[in-house]
């Protein structure tokens, strides 16, 4: 037998201990959970538009996504056993697009501007690893799903996100528990091309083709 394959067994055998573990969790037994969520999430930067050299006492601008409240959404999981849980979710988001002025000529403040109302739709599936099979559970996870930018004015687009997450999940009852869940979502979002953007010749572009967006979500999931 040769080299490779003896280490490839050796390596398999040294993962049986884990995958019995995962097999015999106590809580294993299969489940679907129901968790209606809302949360608020951090303001999402697409980038910013830079005066060209030659211009004189011209603002910067910042191009970004406020939240108008809170998000709101569902997740259906399917619980593979007492430390593993696949789980979809769909979230609604009421937004803005906003242009930050800041400050303008003269030192004089102008704030922001809106660009367009937009609606920002999150469609995810994520494997969620449990700490704890049973009472007061930490859990990390990572996931990847689509997030569609539906605006007012200057058109929709959807594009591929990723999510990590961490939380915590305390019981009320045998079938109801509290989650509060911290996340990162990743999106890849490109304003100058996804979107019908017009800017004045005095500006270079300076957009960032990846955002992050920050949160924080409260569930009350129940286990069927």
């Amino acid at each position: 037998m040769s080299r490779g394959k003896i280490s490839f067994l050796v390596f398999l055998t040294a993962l049986n201990p884990l995958f019995l573990w995962l097999n015999s969790a106590e809580a294993g037994a299969a489940a679907f959970t129901l968790t209606p969520l809302a949360g608020i999430q951090s303001t999402l930067r697409f980038g910013r538009l830079v005066p060209l050299p030659q211009t004189a006492d011209v603002p910067g601008i910042k191009v970004l996504l406020e939240h108008k409240q809170p998000a709101l959404g569902l997740s259906l999981g399917y619980r593979i056993n007492g430390y593993l849980e696949f789980e979809g979710a769909a979230l609604y988001d009421r937004t803005r697009i906003v242009n930050d002025v800041g400050i303008g000529f003269g030192g004089f403040p102008l704030g922001k501007f809106k660009v367009s109302d937009a609606v920002l739709y999150s469609l995810s599936g994520c494997l969620l690893f449990k700490f704890r099979p049973q009472g007061l559970s930490p859990y990390l996870g990572t996931g990847i799903g689509a997030a569609i930018l539906d605006t007012e004015k200057i058109g929709s687009k959807t594009r591929l996100y990723f999510l990590v997450r961490a939380g915590i999940r305390a019981p009320l009852t045998d079938r109801l528990c509290l989650a509060l869940d911290v996340r990162d979502s990743v999106t890849f979002f490109k304003y100058a091309g996804d979107f019908r953007v017009a800017f004045p010749l005095i500006y270079a572009f300076d957009f960032k083709e990846t955002q992050h967006s920050a949160g924080a979500f409260l569930g009350l999931r129940y286990v069927f």
